[in-house]
């Protein structure tokens, strides 16, 4: 099953086309046909859910013969920041860049397990960062935003993909270990519901934190929600 979420805010889907075209290229990696889903579908479901304020998580499921769309009420516990673990693990590259259940069932497994942090930082066998079980990663240093290489087995994220073309940065593609990674750099995780989350430590080391540029990536998403 393929699969895709979004934050749906005063009645509108944040970041719809984007996640359209995702769910629609992961249909033809795995040859599933991809329904005709369109925005007023979409925004008349919202409608009839009763669903025009406040914070919404929008789940639309696909399968060979089915689709579904479910909502419900989404309410961010972790808006101060998140610390991390990390984690090497065997990644699949193909299967690694398609939303699927079987794929976010494995990893919110392994973040379970861990419950000591937020979330996990999931390093390939070489090390390399690549993301956590729920978001995209990337940081910052100057005026330069940084993210995991796209030929690394993940997933692509459509909300990290926003931030590269509103954020006003010059945006650099690495493949790097932690340790690679400047001391400086403010790290963040970013996904469609929660939006960009500061990370405030890996394996118990803090990062350096900028409320005022959480604030600024914030608004590149079209994400309102206040800053602690």
């Amino acid at each position: 099953m393929i699969f895709t979420t979004l934050r749906v805010q005063e009645g509108l889907p944040i970041n719809w086309k984007a996640h359209q075209e995702r769910l629609e290229d992961n249909c033809k990696q795995l040859n599933v046909i991809f329904p005709a889903i369109s925005l007023e579908e979409i925004c008349l479901f919202i409608s009839l859910k009763q669903a025009q304020k406040g914070i919404w998580k929008l789940k639309i499921s696909i399968t060979a013969d089915s689709y579904e769309v479910t909502l419900e009420p989404f309410h961010d516990q972790d808006q101060a920041g998140w610390t991390l673990s990390t984690i090497k693990m065997a990644r699949c590259p193909q299967l690694s860049k398609i939303k699927s259940v079987s794929n976010a069932e494995n990893l919110s497994l392994l973040r379970k397990k861990n419950t000591q942090t937020n979330d996990i930082c999931i390093c390939d066998e070489q090390g390399y960062v690549l993301e956590t079980s729920i978001a995209a990663l990337f940081w910052v240093v100057g005026k330069t935003l940084y993210y995991p290489s796209l030929k690394l087995p993940l997933l692509p994220s459509t909300s990290l993909k926003m931030l590269r073309l509103k954020s006003g940065f010059k945006t650099e593609e690495c493949i790097n270990t932690i340790s690679e990674i400047p001391f400086e750099a403010k790290w963040y995780a970013v996904n469609a519901l929660r939006g960009v989350i500061p990370i405030l430590a890996i394996d118990s080391i803090a990062k350096p934190v900028d409320r005022n540029l959480e604030a600024q990536l914030q608004e590149c998403l079209g994400i309102k929600r206040s800053i602690c």
